[in-house]
């Protein structure tokens, strides 16, 4: 499956991955059938999402899906940008540094990463 789509998924495995989604936090889109920030991310955007993408809450809230506190992003990105919220000593405010929408994309322009600030459209 190369996009984010349920048209080939089976009830039981849709069932499965709401089940995911709701027991780790997020809330679920009834309607697209996904999490509701990836589903907020698409409408924004205007285009699907490709499966290894991934929407990441800027202030680390999943119940928090307001465009602005929404960046899709590579699952490498993804992984890095928790990684080093935990564990990098960053400037003014350490941990909560990559919480800042300003903070966060200046980080992943300097590290020349492709993101799609969802916020920003």
């Amino acid at each position: 499956m190369n996009n984010f789509s349920f048209e080939t998924v089976q009830d039981d495995e849709r069932k499965a991955f709401r089940n995911k989604v709701v027991a780790e936090g997020y809330i679920w889109d009834e309607e697209m059938q996904m999490g509701e920030h990836r589903a907020i991310a698409i409408k924004v955007l205007k285009h699907t999402l490709l499966a290894n993408l991934h929407v990441h809450h800027i202030d680390n809230d999943k119940k928090n899906n307001k465009p602005s506190n929404l960046i899709v992003l590579s699952a490498t990105a993804h992984a890095i940008v928790h990684v080093c919220t935990l564990f990098f000593p960053f400037p003014n405010g350490g941990q909560r540094y990559l919480t800042d929408p300003k903070n966060l994309l200046k980080f992943l322009n300097d590290a020349h990463t492709h993101y799609e600030y969802v916020g920003g459209k």
